[in-house]
């Protein structure tokens, strides 16, 4: 019996040469409400954190204090001086720490600083590929949804009509109904989401919306790629 393997594709990295991209407006994340949950892990979540700030900094401290730090003690035991050896050592570790400690902040923060600054701080574009449709900045592949996870997309130019109220969004932009409810939440695509009347029977109203900044022919190329990519989930953006 042949053994079928069923697991979905990973989400790509990286944009290739298949990809069709285009440039999107800044997006203002959405603040999270805490929920009942929330009260008690925030205060759990801040604590933590102050305790390892505390302690990549300990090391650094004792470079430059020794044993003067109330509490802390040299190699021996005792409050004696340290020695430079050991000066140089704490210096150096604490460094290598806070080193490790900022590579692994620095990509989610710069991410969603790319969605949130001007253009000339960031390029941040939507993408189509067979596998699905993504939020990237420049070629990174930041966040997404395989074409297994939507149910449909339309892509609404200037002149088009739409069932989204101007209030709301003003066309060019881009609709992704996803096959699951989406969810809102501080997350790039959670802060994406606007609940109006579909644009067709059987679709949720729910949906992320994407505004472009960008050509009419970019926009064009999109709505091409998409019958190529994903046929049959194209739909108009205006009312059925």
């Amino acid at each position: 019996m042949a053994i079928v393997n069923r697991q979905p594709p990973r989400r790509p990295r990286r944009l290739d040469e298949r990809a069709v991209a285009a440039r999107i407006h800044r997006i203002r994340l959405r603040r999270a409400s805490p929920g009942t949950t929330g009260w008690f892990v925030l205060p759990l979540m801040l604590v933590v954190l102050a305790i390892g700030v505390a302690l990549l900094t300990l090391p650094i401290a004792y470079a430059f204090f020794g044993t003067d730090i109330p509490f802390v003690v040299n190699d021996a035991g005792t409050k004696a001086p340290p020695s430079f050896g050991d000066r140089a050592k704490a210096g150096a570790l604490g460094l290598l720490c806070w080193v490790v400690f900022i590579a692994a902040l620095w990509r989610p923060v710069r991410d969603t600083i790319a969605f949130r600054w001007p253009h000339r701080f960031a390029s941040r574009r939507i993408a189509l590929t067979p596998d699905g449709v993504w939020l990237a900045r420049g070629n990174r592949v930041v966040e997404g949804l395989e074409w297994s996870q939507v149910q449909a997309v339309s892509v609404v130019e200037e002149w088009q009509s739409t069932t989204v109220p101007t209030e709301l969004a003003r066309p060019p932009f881009v609709e992704v109904f996803p096959v699951k409810a989406a969810k809102e939440s501080a997350s790039l695509l959670g802060s994406l989401i606007v609940n109006t009347t579909p644009p067709g029977p059987g679709i949720r109203g729910k949906r992320y919306l994407i505004r472009l900044d960008c050509e009419a022919d970019d926009i064009r190329r999109l709505a091409h790629v998409l019958d190529a990519f994903a046929p049959g989930k194209r739909v108009s953006g205006g009312p059925a």
